[in-house]
């Protein structure tokens, strides 16, 4: 029930005949736990430079963990108990804009943030958010090697033994929630 209405309006009609459809819904539980009693109001500076209040979820003291500070950015991982996955926060720097981040964030950027990580003494504030965002993949799935099977020239005739079939449309949805928990 998080991810809801997958298929936009009229993405479908009465000749749609093949739907790639990609939803993800992962509970993870934070290794360490936020305290409910530490989450209070605070600002937040939005994208265009607006402080809002926001519901700010805090860590008593300090805790272990991996940290990388640079001129661009902060990077914090928070490990989830069991399966070795974490969310990596990037925050930017005093001075520096969220577009200015992005720009930076190629996959080999990511990687070597990721191994630049060291274990320290750090205090954490997170806030409390929950969004939702839907993309149509055609676009990208076509650009990664796969534009035929967007077009007549497509083959899935494993499917239904005729050639007949082709994608008409690939969505992905996902819903994302972080909370103390």
């Amino acid at each position: 029930g998080k991810i809801k209405n997958l298929f936009p309006e009229g993405s479908l009609n009465p000749l749609s005949r093949l739907v790639l459809v990609n939803a993800v819904y992962f509970k993870g539980t934070w290794q360490e736990q936020f305290n409910k009693d530490m989450t209070s109001d605070s600002d937040f500076t939005k994208p265009g430079g607006e402080k809002v209040k926001v519901k700010m979820m805090a860590a008593p003291g300090v805790r272990q963990a991996a940290y990388l500070e640079n001129d661009e950015l902060q990077a914090l991982r928070l490990p989830y108990k069991g399966a070795g996955l974490s969310m990596l926060v990037l925050l930017p720097r005093e001075g520096k804009s969220l577009a200015d981040t992005e720009k930076l964030l190629t996959g080999e950027k990511l990687e070597s943030i990721r191994k630049s990580l060291e274990q320290q003494k750090v205090k954490v504030f997170l806030p409390k958010f929950a969004f939702s965002s839907g993309f149509t993949l055609n676009g990208s799935l076509s650009d990664l090697g796969m534009p035929a099977a967007f077009t007549e020239a497509a083959d899935f005739s494993g499917m239904d033994g005729t050639d007949k079939l082709y994608i008409q449309k690939a969505f992905h949805k996902a819903f994302v929630e972080v909370n103390e928990e």
